[in-house]
This record gives C-alpha cells, structure tokens and sequence, in this order.
C-alpha cells in the first residue's frame, strides 16, 4: 500500500495542503497586522500632518486679516474671520492632540502640542486684541499707523516664539509620518516574501513530486512489461 501511487498521490495531496493552509494562516496575521498599521498610520501619521497644515494656514490667514485691517479695509468682515480662524486653529489642535495619544513618548508629543497650542493663541489673542482696541474709535491714517507700531513692537517676540514650538511640532509629524509610511512598506514587504517563499516552496514540492512519481510510473510500466512478457513466453511454453 505504501509503495502504491495513490498513496503517494495522497502524501502529495497532504503536503501542499498542510503548507499551503500555515503559509495561508501566516499571510491573513501579516495582512492583519498591515491593516492596523495602516489604520495608524491614517489615523495618527497622516491626520497629524493634515492638522498642521491646517493650522499654519489659518496661522498665515490671521495675519493677512490684520494687515487688512491695518491698511484700512473691512473692519467688521475682516475681525469676524480673525475669530472664526481661531476657533479652528483650537479645533485643529484638538485633532492634533488626538494623533499622540497612545504612542511613544506621549507624554513629551503631548506636553510639545500643549507649548505650540499657548504660544499659537498668544499671537493669534494679540492681534485680535489690538484689532479690537480701534472698534469704537475713528480709524484715521494715524490710529492705523501707531496700531501697526504697536502690533509690531508685542506681536514680533509671540511670533517668533510661535514659529519655534511650531516647527518642532512639524519635525515632529513629519517624523513620525515618516516612520508609520517604513513600517508600512516594510509590512508590505514582508508580505511580497512570504508569498515568494510559499510559490518557490509549492513549486519545488509538485517538482519532486512529480518526478518521483514519473519514476514510480516508469518502473511500475517495466514491471508490467516484464510481467507481460513472462505471461506470453509462458502461453509460448517457453517459460514454465
């Protein structure tokens, strides 16, 4: 029975099945694993990034808006955008603060959000304060002029203050997208080998198998000839 080819073909069967479902079951855990390396990658890499990004440019705009109204143009439209460009820096930092949690050196991320959060409203509480402080009175050529020496004398230090916590706050995310975008490529990678192992595997398994199964074939054909033979020379009466 051993020695039968369905036996073998039966080894054959058991073999490329059994190596087939432990490299299938070792493909779904990396894909798994990809997939909430992604999911954290998304959520805490490129979220964080995004959040910047919003937040440098409702930086910018909030300056635009107060040389706006220092030359002269929309008072009322123009004060109105400066508190609505700080509600959604603050909302933006609240994103921002979501993406550090729960990762490494939290603490030292979420202490750094927290400094360029102060830092970002103290500029931003400046401006508008001094754009507030001319509401009620009439804003001539002069007003306007010492209100720009004024706002450029306190406004200079926040801002330069601001623009230092904030770029480490970008270094930061761009750091750490950076590493979740490696990871990824690395988990990806490490997909793209196991399955090249399990193809060359597979193909060397059905290569020796086939081949010892030719061979067992073979003989068994030689075998049968023989065998074959023997039966005519016996009904030739030249065997006995």
């Amino acid at each position: 029975m051993k020695n039968s080819i369905s036996f073998k073909f039966l080894i054959f069967g058991g073999l490329l099945s059994s190596i087939m479902f432990i490299m299938g079951y070792y493909k779904y855990n990396t894909i798994k694993h990809a997939g909430e390396e992604f999911t954290i990658f998304k959520e805490k890499a490129v979220d964080g990034k995004f959040y910047v990004l919003e937040i440098e440019k409702e930086i910018n705009y909030i300056s635009g808006l107060t040389r706006d109204i220092m030359l002269g143009n929309d008072y009322d439209g123009n004060l109105k955008k400066l508190y609505d460009s700080k509600s959604k820096i603050k909302e933006s930092y609240i994103g921002l603060e979501k993406t550090v949690k729960n990762t490494q050196n939290e603490k030292e991320k979420l202490d750094e959000v927290n400094k360029s959060l102060n830092n970002t409203m103290a500029f931003v509480d400046d401006g508008i304060n001094k754009m507030e402080s001319i509401k009620n009175i009439d804003r001539t050529p002069e007003v306007l002029s010492k209100l720009y020496q004024d706002y450029k004398k306190s406004a200079t230090p926040l801002a330069n203050a601001n623009r230092e916590t904030f770029s480490k706050l970008v270094k930061t995310k761009e750091a750490g997208l950076e590493k979740r975008t490696k990871e990824l490529n690395n988990e990806m990678n490490k997909l793209l080998f196991i399955m090249l192992i399990e193809s060359m595997i597979i193909m060397l398994i059905v290569l020796i198998s086939l081949f010892t199964l030719n061979k067992n074939i073979k003989n068994s054909l030689n075998k049968f000839k023989i065998g074959l033979t023997s039966f005519f020379d016996f009904l030739k009466r030249k065997a006995s």
